[in-house]
């Protein structure tokens, strides 16, 4: 259902990170869990278990549509800073909880409990 009704779960091409969809978000960037692009040493760390995807595309009716994933493979809980730019973000699931409602989110970050995925979806209207 989450990937019917987002496109940006969805996508037909593979995704370079080089389209600018609007000022400053393209359609595919990896983040650290400090809401940084991830760098080439954190890739190469062989510890690492955080990681977030955030996507964005052109959704029904020209409005941009963004989704940002986040993955926690640690034994621990951890807090997710949500990237730039600010966005009205709405919560969709959470593996540890998945019982929880989709609500509308103001938080500039996220709690992702251990080994599960938190997933929020954002709009840009034209």
């Amino acid at each position: 259902a989450l990937r019917k009704e987002h496109p940006t779960l969805r996508a037909d091409r593979f995704l370079h990170g080089r389209n600018e969809i609007a000022p400053d978000l393209l359609d595919i960037v990896w983040f650290s869990e400090e809401g940084s692009p991830m760098e080439p040493a954190q890739w190469g760390d062989p510890e690492r278990r955080l990681l977030a995807l955030r996507r964005a595309g052109i959704g029904e009716g020209g409005a941009i549509e963004v989704t940002l994933m986040m993955m926690n493979a640690s034994s621990d809980p951890s807090t997710f800073h949500i990237p730039q730019p600010a966005l009205h973000w709405t919560f969709e699931l959470d593996t540890a909880s998945p019982g929880r409602a989709a609500e509308p989110m103001k938080a500039e970050e996220v709690e992702v409990a251990a080994g599960s995925v938190v997933l929020l979806s954002g709009r840009l209207d034209p």
